[in-house]
């Protein structure tokens, strides 16, 4: 063999490396992504809704930061709360923080929500303290006036549900 019929051999080689590994990547990536719970139903999810919102953060939350400790996560239900909204927005009117955040009165009126959502999980409690089982959670969302899309701005800690 001639040098440059090694050299296009050596490439040919390179080259199905390559193509293998591009293969493998994107049959990896495609894989099962949330084998701890529910999977995340793409097609429902609407970003301007802020009760999708909030269970797509919460299925999310189980893949990312907190995967080494949560065994399972099931959304049973997310739904804006409409008296902890007022509540909510009667508390942050005219404040300090609200100014701060550059939100008036009105616009706390149209862009400011709060979702209840109720879940169960369950943790390894050799890896941690926090509570599982049945839980509750209010999350406080603000939208965004430009485009209608809802951003989690903060969330109450889990209360143990007792049915």
């Amino acid at each position: 063999m001639n040098r440059r019929s090694t050299l296009n051999h050596l490439f040919q080689k390179k080259l199905l490396i390559l193509v293998c590994i591009a293969l493998l990547t994107i049959f990896a990536a495609s894989c099962y992504w949330y084998p701890k719970g529910d999977p995340i139903p793409d097609d429902d999810y609407d970003p301007t809704n802020p009760s999708d919102v909030v269970r797509m953060d919460y299925m999310l939350w189980l893949e990312e930061e907190y995967t080494d400790y949560t065994l399972s996560m099931k959304v049973i239900k997310s739904e804006v709360d409409e008296l902890e909204t007022q509540r909510q927005i009667e508390h942050y009117k005219g404040s300090e923080f609200a100014k701060s955040r550059g939100w008036t009165d009105d616009y706390l009126d149209e862009h400011f929500a709060v979702v209840k959502v109720r879940y169960e999980c369950e943790l390894d409690h050799s890896k941690t303290a926090i509570p599982d089982g049945l839980l509750e959670s209010y999350v406080i969302l603000e939208r965004n006036p430009k485009d209608g899309i809802w951003f989690i701005v903060d969330r109450t800690n889990p209360v143990v549900v007792l049915e």
